[in-house]
């Protein structure tokens, strides 16, 4: 059903490109014969309009796309803000609608100032900030925007355009049909998108706080952050309030760097990193060190070189995430699978939106949207993997439990006869000492073993233990514990009873295990057990109890063997 969610939305997304006619790169109703783009870049920001507008230093722009080049020493290293001048040229004539609108499609492009020319020769000038927060005929759109009427339109205008990061600007001429017709579409795709991100935060923090797993406080930390990224960086944070884009596009670098910390320390923790990859798990340690240090370190440090730093180092990451995760799975970890999937789908979104910042592509819907679909997906995936994974752990966790059950048993049982074992037996007087409980206490000692053993072999001396074993677990309630100390000594453990009871119960297992004939070569042999019984006191340690217990059993033996002897009382 998910699955089908996803392609229903991405044949949604598939015929709105078809049916709609522009794109943010160009628009193809107005012909390009019809205006031209002029641009100059880089520009000082003390050069005004005096000194531009008669100047003849203007590079041609084909197809509006006006950008730095990645190999020139001002793209890494330049000042801020960067200034680029645009020239636009236009044939009044050839155009029947009442308004057009020059679009500056960029992601980077903080504020612009439009020169329009007046009939007495003057430079009416419109700046984008002042006309964001005081006019009221405003339209507030995700791109700065400038709407021109074809009554009083003129040839030519000049646009001063600045950019606090690298410098790309997309430059579109719209109809008034178009700028508005074709933002409602596009915004109604990214109003899904962020709708879809914003219920997976609110999922992961309510299962998070319920289950109290940090990994979904961690990976709602990663959607929320993503879901305000790109709610400033598409723009759309324009149309709701005015703000200051240097400031905006500064955070946005220190966002993309808590994004991708967040998204590594995520991949370390669903995918198990401890458990499966333990001969990488030092490199995975240091390197979330490195990115929690780095991300902290760019908050002082220039956005330009912020900028960079999110390019050259937490740019790659991604795939390095990708490498990790897939030896994860190579090494046995059943999440790294889905983690994979969801995260190759939002590496390509971002490897799109890396190469728009290099100035490899135009912004363009198939450069932006990948990056909120791609986000959107990866987020109900790896939404769903968590409870996947909590269901994984809890099978773990039962299995975990029923082995530790198993060893403990095993621990605690003698493995020929399967009675307690000494650990057992300290470990029930234990607690009913600890219950202030009264108990009885038996010690058994079969008579004449070691002659026993030696005439007719160790195979047989198995026989007769497994046999009166099996004796004393008949002749005991299920609260008593009968028990093999070691070699031929066995003990039973038998809570509220009297010397009476504790008599009457050894008697039962003497002549019982007395009457027992054993087949050995043909041959029917009888052995007799010796039986010393107490019940313990309130004072009295466990050490003497037992050796009170022993005295008796002693005497039982020295007395002819094949008896029960009560123990003294312990002494005052």
């Amino acid at each position: 059903m998910v699955m089908n969610s996803y392609r229903a939305i991405l044949i949604f997304i598939t015929l709105n490109f078809c049916f709609t006619h522009d794109t943010v790169a160009r628009t193809v109703s107005i012909p390009s014969h019809t205006y031209k783009i002029e641009y100059q870049l880089p520009v000082s920001p003390e050069i005004d309009f005096e000194n531009i507008e008669f100047s003849d230093q203007w590079q041609s722009s084909a197809n509006g796309w006006i950008k730095e080049d990645l190999f020139q020493k001002d793209f890494w290293a330049g000042s801020t803000p960067k200034v680029a001048w645009l020239k636009v040229t236009v044939e009044p004539s050839a155009f029947r609608e009442d308004s057009l609108w020059f679009e500056l499609a960029s992601s980077g492009v903080t504020r612009a100032k439009l020169y329009r020319p007046q009939n007495d020769g003057s430079w009416q000038v419109i700046d984008s900030d002042e006309q964001s927060k005081h006019s009221d005929n405003f339209i507030r759109s995700r791109f700065i925007s400038f709407k021109i009427s074809t009554e009083t339109m003129q040839r030519i205008y000049f646009l001063r355009v600045e950019a606090s990061n690298k410098f790309h600007l997309q430059f579109n001429l719209k109809t008034n049909h178009e700028f508005f017709n074709h933002s409602a579409v596009l915004n109604f795709i990214y109003a899904m998108g962020y709708g879809l991100l914003l219920i997976m935060v609110i999922y992961n923090v309510v299962i998070g706080r319920n289950l109290n797993d940090k990994l979904y406080f961690i990976y709602s930390g990663a959607i929320l952050s993503t879901l305000i990224y790109q709610f400033f960086a598409h723009g759309h944070a324009r149309i709701f309030a005015h703000f200051n884009w240097d400031v905006v596009n500064y955070c946005l670098n220190i966002l993309v760097m808590v994004i991708t910390t967040l998204s590594m320390y995520f991949l370390y923790y669903f995918c198990n990193l401890r458990q499966h990859t333990p001969n990488i798990l030092k490199f995975c340690q240091y390197l979330l060190g490195i990115l929690t240090a780095l991300t902290f370190i760019a908050i002082f440090i220039p956005p330009n070189w912020a900028l960079n730093l999110v390019l050259i180092v937490f740019g790659q990451l991604p795939l390095i995430a990708l490498f990790i995760s897939i030896y994860a799975w190579y090494r046995g970890s059943q999440t790294a699978r889905i983690f994979i999937i969801a995260w190759t789908i939002y590496i390509f979104a971002g490897f799109l939106w890396l190469n728009y910042w290099l100035g490899v592509f135009t912004l363009n819907e198939w450069i932006e949207l990948p990056l909120i679909i791609g986000a959107a997906l990866e987020s109900v995936l790896l939404s769903l993997a968590l409870a996947y994974r909590i269901r994984l752990l809890n099978e773990q966790a039962a299995q975990l439990e029923l082995s530790e059950h198993h060893y403990k048993q095993i621990s605690r049982l003698d493995s020929l006869t399967q009675l307690a074992n000494r650990r057992a037996f300290d470990r029930k007087v234990e607690l009913l000492r600890l219950s202030k409980s009264s108990f009885g206490l038996l010690l058994l000692d079969i008579d004449n073993f070691k002659m026993f053993n030696d005439k007719h072999g160790h195979l047989a001396g198995d026989q007769v233990l497994v046999k009166l074993a099996d004796i004393l677990k008949s002749a005991i309630r299920q609260d008593d514990l009968a028990v093999r100390m070691g070699g031929e000594e066995f003990a039973v453990i038998m809570s509220d009873v009297d010397d009476k009871n504790m008599t009457y119960v050894a008697e039962r297992i003497r002549k019982r295990f007395a009457s027992e004939a054993f087949e050995i070569k043909g041959e029917k042999i009888y052995c007799s057990v010796s039986i010393g019984i107490s019940i313990s006191h309130e004072e009295e340690s466990n050490r003497s109890l037992i050796e009170r217990t022993d005295k008796a059993l002693y005497k039982a033996k020295n007395s002819g063997r094949n008896q029960v002897q009560t123990a003294e009382l312990p002494a005052v």
